[in-house]
């Protein structure tokens, strides 16, 4: 091999070891010691972020989402609260009732108003089976009437505690038939407050499962 192809050869080497460089993916390290860990440079230029800070991101993005529904959840309760006290269903005594609520009894609304639900609906089929028999007794009538009146007033279901309270009307009047005609609005004012509260309470539990507080509400 004579000098001429000795230096051609020289040549072509530079060329590849140029090619080799060209075709090496850039690191780090190589672009610029001002880049840290957290990005890279892809082929196209534009700095990607690498796999721990899409997780930060996509963390992020769900507690977002989770505030969001906790949000929807609470304007949810609170509308429908809203709503049992402008229809009349409610009173000021339920309020009253949340605030003997705290971290160390979270359940104690639930648990008073699911023992109404059991004490009035017994009542009311008292009351129903007794107005079909032959011989009414109307002093028991009377007693099971007064005790549904007041476990109504002590958690402020308003409209029971109402009606309840024109029974009592006619039957000091010895009004009979105003005292049947009450049974009937009775069972389904108790059937309305039991649905709506029911609901209510869903709602309560489905805020506290996603981290969120009880809207209470302000009179």
């Amino acid at each position: 091999m004579n000098s001429q192809d000795l230096q051609n050869l020289q040549l072509i080497q530079i060329a590849l070891e140029r090619i080799r460089n060209v075709e090496r993916p850039l690191s780090v390290s190589s672009v610029s010691p001002f880049i840290n860990n957290s990005t890279i440079l892809s082929s196209c230029g534009v700095l990607c972020l690498n796999p721990t800070q899409e997780s930060i991101n996509q963390e992020g993005n769900t507690q977002r989402e989770k505030a969001m529904d906790v949000n929807m959840l609470q304007r949810t309760y609170s509308d429908l609260l809203t709503s049992l006290f402008r229809e009349g269903i409610l009173n000021q005594q339920f309020t009253e009732l949340q605030q003997l609520q705290d971290e160390n009894n979270p359940g104690f609304v639930y648990e008073v108003v699911s023992l109404f639900f059991e004490d009035a609906g017994r009542l009311i089929n008292e009351l129903i089976s007794n107005f079909n028999q032959q011989a009414v007794d109307y002093k028991k009538i009377d007693a099971y009437v007064h005790q549904l009146k007041g476990s109504s007033a002590s958690i402020g279901a308003e409209k029971i505690r109402s009606v309840c309270q024109t029974f009592r009307e006619y039957y000091d009047k010895n009004d009979i038939q105003g005292c049947y005609n009450c049974i009937q609005p009775l069972n389904q004012e108790f059937v309305t407050f039991k649905s709506k509260l029911e609901a209510l309470f869903t709602l309560e539990q489905q805020i506290v499962a996603a981290g969120g507080s009880i809207p209470m509400m302000r009179h």
